[in-house]
């Protein structure tokens, strides 16, 4: 004797329901393509043709039985069939690329999902917090490093110009040393050449001691005021 249990009656149950629903789908997707495959007839077209084709199409048929053509072949309910068909068309064709560019995005997004998620952090250096964050931090410390940039390299010029100043006052008082030194060893050379021809000799107290002037002159008064009274 079988015995059948509550669970395998609740399986059975919702695999009638699923064969049902499929069976209807089927009907469905069937009468859609009955209806397509009418539409592209009634335009005159292959189910594979360009979208261009199929407007031109539907525009050629329109003037001839649009009512307000004036044609001969004017007729409303031809018209009538004629843009359902072509609206059908396009809304088939519309909802295809949808569907196509969704899988699309569909499948970039899990390539993105699926990479590894240390590389996550690899990204905009290192730190703590999620991606958004740590992307503003990193905008962050760029611009704080590229001020600091500006400001060192403005700071070198300015050193820059000071040492070059510097080193230009310096060369200037060096050649002036050198030329003073120049001229006082000339001097000497030229009064020891005079003396050595015997031209000061004709100078009062050649050869005698210079005087003490130390012993002469008030200790108490100034050297200006006893040169005055001289």
């Amino acid at each position: 004797m079988l015995f059948s249990s509550p669970n395998c009656s609740v399986s059975i149950n919702k695999l009638s329901f699923c064969l049902q629903r499929l069976n209807v789908n089927i009907k469905q997707c069937r009468y859609k393509h009955r209806t397509l495959k009418k539409s592209y007839e009634t335009l005159g077209l292959r189910e594979d043709c360009e979208d261009e084709d199929l407007r031109l199409a539907f525009v050629h048929l329109a003037k001839q039985y649009h009512p307000d053509s004036g044609s001969s072949r004017a007729n409303s309910m031809k018209f009538s069939e004629i843009e359902s068909a072509y609206r059908l068309i396009q809304r088939e064709r519309s909802s295809c690329k949808e569907d196509n560019d969704s899988l699309l995005e569909v499948e970039e997004f899990d390539i993105k999902h699926t990479a590894p998620q240390h590389r996550h952090f690899l990204a905009y250096d290192t730190g703590i917090g999620t991606l958004s964050e740590r992307q503003r931090r990193h905008t962050r410390e760029r611009a704080q490093k590229a001020i600091d940039n500006v400001m060192e390299h403005r700071l070198q010029k300015i050193q820059a110009a000071e040492r070059n100043t510097l080193v230009g006052m310096d060369k200037r008082r060096a050649g002036d040393v050198k030329t003073r030194f120049g001229i006082d060893r000339l001097v000497e050379d030229l009064i020891q050449e005079s003396m050595n021809k015997g031209e000061f000799k004709d100078l009062p107290g050649m050869g005698k001691p210079l005087r003490d002037r130390a012993s002469a002159q008030n200790p108490y008064v100034d050297f200006v005021t006893h040169k005055l009274n001289e």
